[in-house]
């Protein structure tokens, strides 16, 4: 499923090592990227996690809260 970035109001969203609050940020998502999901869910930390891939960088791959990702159509 191909997901975008959505409601960071800017700020970008966390992509972590591993599900969960504690895991090791590993870059940001900028808002609106697109973004296509390759594993998960994975609940940890009273949250659905997402291990997702960014389309335009394929280095890009960590966990983010399903809460600001938005699906969208192919």
């Amino acid at each position: 499923m191909t997901v975008q970035v959505n409601g960071t109001g800017q700020d970008g969203l966390r992509m972590r090592a591993e599900p969960g609050t504690d895991g090791d940020v590993l870059f940001l998502a900028n808002e609106g990227e697109t973004l296509m999901i390759v594993d998960g869910p994975v609940i940890q930390d009273s949250l659905i996690w997402w291990k997702v891939q960014s389309v335009q960088d394929a280095g890009k791959l960590g966990w983010s809260v399903q809460d600001y990702l938005a699906g969208i159509q192919p």
